[in-house]
C-alpha cells in the first residue's frame, strides 16, 4: 500500500492524518508497516482523502481483463485522440 508516500508527500504526520481519518497516529503507524489492514470504509476514506483511487492506494494492478478493454478502447482512437489520451495519462502521473 502506498499510504506512507502519500502521506509524506502531503507533509503530514502518522498523528496528523491519524486526527484527519478518525484514527490514532498509531494505527497510521500499523497500516503503513503491514501490521493491520485498513477496514474498507477506512480505505475509502483514505483513498478519498489523497484523492486516489482504492486499486491505486493498495497498488492493485489491472486484471487481463482489464487490461484487455484498454487495448479495445485505444484501438477504436484515431492518430489525434491517441495523441490526446496519451497526454492526459502522462499529466495524470505528474500530479
Amino acid at each position: 500500500m502506498k499510504l506512507k508516500k502519500l502521506r509524506i508527500e502531503k507533509g503530514l504526520s502518522q498523528a496528523e492524518l491519524g486526527r484527519l481519518l478518525g484514527v490514532t497516529g498509531q494505527t497510521v503507524l500499523n497500516w503503513e508497516n503491514g501490521i493491520f489492514e485498513p477496514r474498507i470504509k477506512d480505505l475509502i476514506a483514505i483513498a478519498d482523502f489523497f484523492d486516489v483511487s482504492v486499486d491505486e492506494l493498495i497498488e492493485r494492478t489491472p486484471t487481463k481483463s482489464e487490461r484487455q478493454k484498454g487495448i479495445d478502447v485505444l484501438s477504436t482512437l484515431d492518430g489525434q485522440e491517441l495523441v490526446a489520451w496519451i497526454k492526459a495519462k502522462l499529466a495524470e502521473m505528474d500530479q
